[in-house]
């Protein structure tokens, strides 16, 4: 989450993910993370950049409308309003996509699709992650190799794709009535 709030890579750290402020590189040139990680991947930096706007915007009429109460609110505090409805989402928008970026690979972990560049030690990137409840501690290096222990091979589902109670999803026929 740091990373994204810095307008880095999620993944790797890299800087410089942004050509101009309003036009984002395609790709990590560290890692090769794919950043549009799906159609309508963006969707969820606008929201990000709407919420804030939304938030900072009632705060400043709420504090615009007590400081002149019973008075109507006046033209230059109208302005300013106005001004920071403009402005913020303009300031915000690189910090929204990066942020959202790494809120996405929180809730989607990265997958063989994602374009990350094999060479890429996601090990290293973790043990600078900050530790949370939701992920396990990292496991020390082996004290014999030095390296890190094997993770086990994924084992397949043992239920056929689908919805999680089984059902295919598909409507159950009548009959040919």
């Amino acid at each position: 989450m740091r990373r994204g709030c810095a307008r880095r890579c999620p993944v790797c750290g890299q800087g410089h993910l942004f050509r101009r402020w309003f036009s984002m590189l395609p790709a990590c040139p560290g890692c090769g993370l794919v950043f549009r990680r799906a159609p309508g991947h963006w969707l969820g930096s606008w929201f990000l950049n709407v919420l804030l706007v939304q938030a900072v915007l009632v705060v400043g009429i709420s504090l615009l409308v007590a400081a002149t109460w019973p008075a109507r609110l006046s033209w230059p505090g109208l302005t300013l309003i106005v001004a920071m409805a403009i402005g913020i989402p303009l300031a915000f928008f690189p910090f929204s996509r990066t942020l959202w970026t790494a809120l996405d690979l929180i809730m989607r972990p990265l997958d063989f699709h994602d374009g990350v560049a094999p060479g890429v030690d996601l090990e290293q990137a973790e043990h600078h992650r900050p530790r949370s409840r939701h992920y396990p501690p990292a496991k020390p290096p082996s004290k014999t190799t030095g390296e890190p222990p094997a993770r086990p091979p994924a084992e397949p589902p043992d239920k056929p794709p689908g919805r999680s109670d089984g059902s295919t999803g598909t409507p159950p026929s009548n009959g040919g009535n």
